[in-house]
């Protein structure tokens, strides 16, 4: 089922699950998925619009055919805290490398469509 509804997972948050998988001694391999918080594309282009009220921003597309609002908690339980980045903290980081790599020209302004 298709739904506005995405899920939001910040690279570190996937580095930091890793780092406390593979941390300990197990004599297991346990699979989980890392899913995240259930959040919106119009929600991502607010806290962007906040960031960078200048910036001509847009979407347009079918909806992502992704399910959000899976559970992470036995990944959780199973590792640990592995320190969640709020959205806003995400986006605001993401933002701020974006614009590193333009600024020093790792990235052309148009390369981004």
């Amino acid at each position: 089922m298709l739904t506005d509804v995405v899920s939001a997972l910040h690279a570190d948050e996937v580095a930091s699950a890793f780092i406390k998988a593979v941390s300990k001694e197990r004599d297991e391999a346990r699979v989980f998925d890392l899913n995240g918080r259930p959040t919106s594309v119009p929600e991502w282009l607010e806290i962007l619009r906040g960031i960078a009220p200048a910036a001509q921003l847009s979407m347009a597309g079918a909806e992502l055919p992704f399910p959000a609002d899976l559970s992470d908690a036995e990944v959780q339980s199973y590792l640990g805290d592995y320190g969640p980045v709020p959205l806003q903290d995400g986006i605001r980081t993401t933002y701020d490398a974006f614009k590193r790599l333009l600024a020093r020209g790792a990235l052309a302004p148009n390369a981004m469509a």
